[in-house]
């Protein structure tokens, strides 16, 4: 299978979001609250608690918050000089620092951060172990849980994606299970009505775009047709105007012409009264 075909893409996954279990948003919020905002998302590898933080910052932003994020990977002892100031630099109680991976900081680092953080309103990490601040809520995961990832993302469990199995095996870690599950995916051939209909697909896509050439084509040569006739309207308007500004200046010396004949007449009846 095509790696854009595979149902467990990055992507596709990505669209799977935390889903709290005994508990409710307003509740979690509100513990989150009588913690003063300093608590802890505790679990192991694979459990969700980067998905819960990310989905937290909306329902703080939403309470008239400002959420500030930053990530540690393995090996991160502290935070980088460009993290510090994005978490830090004119920090006031409006803030609240979002901090992904706690665990990774050596003691140092960790005591330094929670001092720092006094000057925010709040402090929320995730961390593989309890201990680092009082413990928002333990994400926790399910064969079940697996089971309902697995029918959102393929719209039904085969044979071939068997939940107990990947669940135990990988011990809870769905981040995992769904990766090897992509690696299975990815070794099976495409059926020949699958090439087919991406054939198809393709040649669509492929028509569409040339009809879409072909209809901007057509437009720039309306464009310049249209330019076209307004110039032309232009010098037909300029022509007019010259036409009715020599008829305009011959109606005038006509007029003068008029006038001085007038003058000679009085003259010459002046003359014979004389």
């Amino acid at each position: 299978m095509r790696a854009r075909d595979n149902p467990l893409t990055v992507q596709r996954i990505a669209t799977i979001r935390y889903r709290l279990a005994g508990i409710t948003w307003e509740e979690l919020l509100e513990r989150l609250a009588a913690l003063d905002y300093r608590a802890a998302l505790v679990g192991p590898h694979g459990h969700g608690k980067t998905t819960l933080l990310e989905d937290l910052a909306p329902h703080l932003e939403a309470r008239g918050l400002r959420v500030r994020r930053a990530t540690l990977h393995a090996g991160d002892r502290r935070l980088s000089a460009a993290q510090e100031k994005a978490v830090f630099e004119d920090v006031s109680p409006r803030d609240i620092l979002l901090l992904d991976g706690a665990e990774q900081l050596g003691r140092l680092a960790w005591l330094g951060l929670r001092r720092r953080s006094r000057a925010a309103g709040g402090l929320v990490v995730t961390s593989h172990r309890a201990g680092l601040l009082p413990t928002l809520h333990e994400c926790r995961t399910t064969t079940d849980l697996l089971a309902a990832i697995l029918s959102d993302l393929l719209g039904q469990v085969g044979p071939l994606l068997p939940p107990e199995d990947l669940f135990r095996r990988h011990g809870g870690n769905l981040r995992d299970a769904l990766r090897e599950l992509y690696d299975l995916l990815a070794e099976v051939p495409a059926s020949p009505r699958a090439e087919l209909a991406s054939a198809r697909m393709v040649a669509a896509n492929t028509r569409t775009l040339r009809a879409t050439a072909r209809a901007v084509a057509v437009k720039d040569r309306t464009e310049v047709t249209n330019a076209r006739t307004v110039a032309a309207n232009a010098r037909t308007h300029r022509t007019k105007d010259r036409a009715e500004g020599a008829k305009d200046r011959t109606e005038a010396a006509s007029a003068r012409m008029e006038v001085a004949e007038d003058r000679t007449d009085r003259a010459n009846a002046r003359g014979e009264l004389a």
